[in-house]
């Protein structure tokens, strides 16, 4: 059984809990939540996107996450990107000149 105990709500609302599965069941289950998750947020175009209340957060996050990518990734670097949404930072990565990015959701 799963060694987790605390209990998880799936899309629909309904809680189960991790260790009354086994592994295969739980990773199966976990995978469909992660992907209803992402798919549930809509895909917004950039002028939307500039009407967002924090857009100057956002930008200033992405410069300091460009300047960090730019200043410490060389060329040929593997990236593990921890919580990467839906990849928005991949463009960065490109264009700093990384060679594999393994992107890693958590939801």
């Amino acid at each position: 059984m799963y060694a987790n105990t605390f209990p998880f709500r799936n899309t629909e609302g309904v809680f189960f809990k991790p260790n009354s599965m086994s592994k295969s069941e739980h990773d199966v289950s976990s995978k469909a939540i992660v992907a209803s998750h992402y798919n549930s947020i809509p895909t917004v175009n950039l002028e939307l996107r500039k009407q967002s209340a924090i857009i100057k957060l956002k930008s200033f996050n992405n410069w300091v996450k460009s300047v960090l990518i730019a200043s410490y990734a060389t060329r040929g670097d593997k990236i593990l990107d921890i919580a990467c949404g839906k990849g928005g930072d991949l463009r960065k990565y490109l264009t700093g000149g990384v060679k594999e990015v393994v992107g890693l959701g958590i939801l």
